[in-house]
């Protein structure tokens, strides 16, 4: 559903995953799931995903928007990984 599409907006953006808990992210470590720079979900990053459902739930009927919505980058710009140049 949409929360399982702003986790994944989020994770995508972020190019890393992230857990709920160290149990979690211990667990995908040991499955070799858990891909490069796995993290613990911090507040700022439940706050970005809330924000990101949000844009999905009001805009629901529309075309797909460009990008992750402004607010939820400010979240999330500092947990950011491999942006490149």
């Amino acid at each position: 559903g949409y929360i399982d599409a702003a986790e994944d907006i989020a994770a995508q953006y972020l190019n890393r995953k992230f857990y709920a808990d160290s149990d979690a992210l211990t667990a995908a470590v040991n499955d070799g799931s858990a891909g490069e720079n796995p993290i613990v979900i911090t507040p700022a990053i439940q706050v970005a995903v809330l924000l990101i459902l949000t844009s999905l739930y009001e805009n629901r009927g529309d075309a797909p928007s460009e990008g992750v919505p402004a607010a939820a980058a400010r979240f999330l710009d500092p947990w950011r990984t491999g942006m490149g140049m």
